[in-house]
């Protein structure tokens, strides 16, 4: 995932700053503990005032989605109807995530926001000219689960620079210099594994993408398919992440088979969602959909940061190593013209 290199009202992490900086640390008053200013400031690693921010303005954008949705519509066919709620909660969605990730993010300003979560909407509309409304439909959901995995990244971001995340270091620390032949072909394995499962799922993608499968009135069922592709896509690559680049430093590999059992024990009350409203069935799988993108994309910037830390720690040759090299190359230098002029 690239980055930006545009700063916008904080330090960015750059090859000279530290693994993790406490950049917030600094406003504790004099003579006052910083572990205990933390723990009174801060909750689940956010300054209580953005944590408030978050719930009102969460509030906000759910009584917006609640009046545009119940909105009646009785002069419009079916199909409008169905598609209009796919975009409607879509687009709101990419909202609100947008408005989270400019708050959060150290490394992208709003023109690089609105240009990463506006292409997909657009792509969205030239495939409903082209293909049809539910091909539309299909990609701006699409477009919901890449914002949403932008949040991700941005809150590990945010996380990171102000140093209440210490996974990166962790991984770091527990990362081998080397991997044994065994070890590496369980990686190989595993990848190629995972490749071939993640070839069938985004065939099928593809597929409800370009060759819709339901009727255009039967869209939630197309919102609820496509999540559970997501999601299953999704868990496979965070899986191999997690031990193999991570090293279970920011969850375990017990965490990820539990999040396994429930998503598929999650499918029991959402039959109680399938009583109350068809749509409300669709998005309760399209909102665990947007959860595992967001996850997926704190895993990237977490390892991303590891990286970070393994490339600036990585020794260099010292003084003495060097002329060790250089006198074995001149050594070396030196049988070969021995040898060339013995031929002579």
């Amino acid at each position: 995932m690239e980055m930006d290199l545009e700063e916008r009202g904080g330090i960015c992490l750059g090859d000279d700053d530290e693994h993790s900086v406490d950049i917030d640390a600094q406003e504790c008053p004099p003579g006052c503990d910083p572990a205990l200013w933390r723990r009174r400031n801060y909750t689940f690693g956010l300054r209580n005032t953005a944590l408030v921010g978050m719930v009102l303005v969460s509030l906000l954008f759910a009584a917006v989605a609640a009046s545009l949705l119940l909105r009646r519509h009785p002069d419009k066919p079916p199909l409008q109807l169905s598609v209009s709620v796919v975009w409607t909660v879509s687009l709101l969605l990419c909202s609100y995530f947008s408005f989270w990730i400019y708050t959060l993010s150290r490394t992208m300003g709003a023109i690089a926001i609105l240009f990463r979560v506006s292409y997909g909407a657009l792509l969205a509309f030239a495939g409903g000219a082209l293909f049809g409304p539910t091909t539309g439909a299909t990609i701006v959901h699409l477009n919901a689960a890449w914002t949403a995995g932008l949040l991700g990244y941005s809150l590990a971001q945010y996380r990171l620079h102000t140093g209440s995340e210490l996974a990166a270091d962790e991984a770091a620390a527990r990362t081998p210099p080397s991997r044994s032949e065994g070890q590496t072909l369980t990686v190989v394995h595993c990848v190629f594994t995972a490749s071939l499962v993640t070839l069938a799922l985004a065939a099928r993608v593809v597929w409800l993408v370009f060759f819709p499968s339901y009727s255009d009135e039967n869209s939630h069922f197309m919102v609820m398919e496509l999540s559970i592709l997501v999601w299953t896509i999704l868990y496979f690559w965070a899986m191999l992440m997690v031990p193999f680049l991570l090293h279970e430093a920011l969850v375990s590999m017990d965490f990820m088979m539990r999040l396994y059992f429930y998503y598929i024990a999650s499918t029991v009350p959402s039959i109680v969602c399938l009583l109350v409203s068809t749509w409300l069935f669709a998005y309760y799988f399209g909102m665990q959909m947007m959860a595992m993108a967001a996850f997926f994309g704190y895993i990237l910037a977490v390892h991303e940061h590891c990286k970070d830390i393994l490339a600036r720690d990585k020794p260099l040759l010292t003084d003495l190593e060097l002329g060790d090299l250089v006198q074995e190359a001149d050594s070396h230098q030196s049988e070969k013209t021995l040898d060339l002029v013995n031929i002579v």
